[in-house]
């Protein structure tokens, strides 16, 4: 028969189980107290196939409850991730405006306090030039600029203006070894010459052996060349050597302006009147 067959036989004994359990449950009415270990043991087999039986039919649903709750979650993380990389642009932003800010003042303080005739510029490129060290610059002609101005920084010297165009000037660096600059020792009031060496130091030369010249000391311009203003920071010594029989010392300095993070500089024009 179909009712006996293997497929069916567990479905089978189940009833047959229920039915005995109901049979029992009635003559346990009858005898209460003679039945009560035994009762136990069924409701403890019955409450265990509920319990089976609950648990098959809502794994399906805590599965599918599990799939919308990761669903959400992945939205939920994908946009808190684009709300972080909002916010991110915008610190940089905030911290770049910061940056710009502090770097005016210090530009706008140093031209209001300076006896010179400045004008402003903005570095926008690096001469590719195989014979220069040099950036360009977005002033020229029209502003009143032209060759060999000083250019400098509230760090110090920059270099000298190479060429000006009519709205834009190629600036000489200050160790570029075409550059040579009169300049002194602020402490011994030492002169002498600095010139580039082309790998971001420059030499002081012709300055007597006899002279009493330290690592540390400052190195200011002279103003006896007729560019540079009197005083303005060149850079600081960090070697000095004799050569016996020499009649001069081996000076190098280090400037004092990073040419790595220049983005604004000063063309000196003259002096106030």
């Amino acid at each position: 028969m179909v009712i006996f067959s293997p497929r069916n036989r567990p479905t089978f004994i189940v009833l047959i189980f229920l039915f005995l359990s109901f049979l029992f449950f009635l003559y346990n009415l009858r005898q209460p107290q003679k039945s009560f270990f035994l009762e136990q043991a069924v409701f403890s087999f019955l409450s265990q196939i509920q319990k089976a039986t609950n648990s098959f039919f809502s794994l399906p649903l805590n599965i599918w409850k599990n799939y919308i709750f990761l669903v959400n979650t992945k939205k939920q993380n994908q946009l808190l991730k684009k709300e972080i990389k909002r916010l991110q642009k915008e610190v940089l932003s905030l911290r770049e405006m910061a940056l710009a800010n502090t770097r005016l003042r210090k530009l706008l303080g140093f031209k209001k306090g300076s006896p010179l005739n400045l004008v402003t510029a903005q570095v926008v490129g690096v001469d590719a030039s195989l014979y220069f060290k040099s950036i360009i610059i977005d002033k020229g002609l029209r502003h009143g600029i032209k060759k060999d101005l000083a250019v400098i920084s509230p760090d110090g010297v920059v270099g000298r203006i190479l060429k000006a165009m009519d709205s834009f000037s190629v600036v000489l660096l200050l160790f570029d070894q075409n550059f040579a600059l009169d300049a002194m020792v602020q402490r011994t009031r030492s002169r002498g010459i600095v010139e580039g060496t082309g790998d971001s130091l420059c030499k002081l030369k012709y300055v007597l052996d006899s002279e009493n010249i330290r690592c540390g000391d400052v190195v200011l311009t002279s103003g006896m060349e007729g560019v540079f203003p009197k005083g303005i920071m060149i850079g600081e010594i960090v070697s000095v050597n004799r050569d016996e029989g020499s009649l001069f010392q081996n000076i190098t300095i280090r400037p004092n302006c990073d040419f790595r993070k220049l983005e604004e500089v000063f063309v000196v024009l003259g002096r106030k009147k």
